[in-house]
């Protein structure tokens, strides 16, 4: 069940996840987009951080903010998520690299997500595309899930260029 954090008080979505604590070993709370009192109240209970970025600039330095912030609230045990990493667009050397970024925040990745086409046509059908056990998105998201549990699982690698693969 998802609840909106910016319509709730402190109080009470302390109390939910006091409950929440006793029958579930992870809690997540995604937080809006924006350091904004929604931000705040998903981050006032946590001990632990996953930053969701984009590899373009202006998601770097939104998430930068937000690891700075995270960390003057004590929450030190962050990782990081690279969400629509795209190989064509990679392949072209378009984008800040999955290793531009890790560098860049400073932070463990945790995961890659890589785009997939097909998420177009299954979010207009309304079903989501990780229930789709031959996506690489589907991958992505239990490999994630995997390593959050402890397991030691290798990042998906889309195709690198010809300079990644030599000085990699």
């Amino acid at each position: 069940k998802s609840i909106d954090v910016t319509k709730i008080n402190f109080s009470h979505l302390e109390k939910i996840i006091y409950e929440l604590r006793k029958q579930f070993d992870f809690i997540l709370i995604d937080s809006p987009a924006g350091i904004e009192r929604g931000f705040y109240n998903a981050i006032r209970n946590a001990n632990e951080a996953i930053v969701v970025v984009n590899n373009d600039i202006t998601s770097i330095r939104d998430a930068d903010k937000v690891i700075g912030i995270l960390n003057t609230h004590g929450i030190l045990d962050t990782k990081l998520v690279i969400n629509k990493v795209s190989l064509k667009r990679n392949e072209r050397d378009v984008n800040i690299t999955s290793g531009d970024v890790i560098d860049i925040l400073g932070i463990p990745l945790l995961g890659i997500v890589y785009e997939d086409e097909e998420i177009f046509k299954a979010n207009n059908k309304g079903v989501p595309l990780v229930l789709n056990h031959k996506s690489i998105i589907n991958k992505c998201y239990n490999n994630i899930s995997r390593r959050l549990n402890g397991e030691s699982v290798k990042v998906e690698q889309g195709r690198r260029n010809i300079f990644e693969k030599i000085f990699n």
